[in-house]
């Protein structure tokens, strides 16, 4: 897959428009198959929530896996990709 003109932070922490290849479930050099041109749209490390009690119903204190799973799925599809629980 490749995402064509996307702006893509860099470590100096500017956006530079260029293209992200994937292959599989993971970023690379080149890549082949469907194109998805985005405009506007940003592309930005994953996320990290340092001060995170729970959401959709769920608190980390409940301590079930179900709660835990729940918990984490959300942040997920929301680009949080590291969570420091609070109690």
């Amino acid at each position: 897959m490749i995402i064509k003109d996307i702006d893509v932070f860099q470590e100096e922490g500017k956006f530079i428009c260029k293209d992200i290849y994937i292959k599989g479930e993971k970023f690379a050099e080149e890549a082949e198959g469907e194109q998805i041109k985005f405009e506007n749209c940003y592309a930005i490390p994953g996320l990290v929530d340092i001060h995170f009690h729970g959401c959709m119903g769920e608190d980390f204190c409940n301590g079930t896996y179900d709660s835990l799973a729940k918990i984490a799925e959300y942040q997920l599809q929301n680009g949080i990709m590291t969570i420091c629980p609070a109690s």
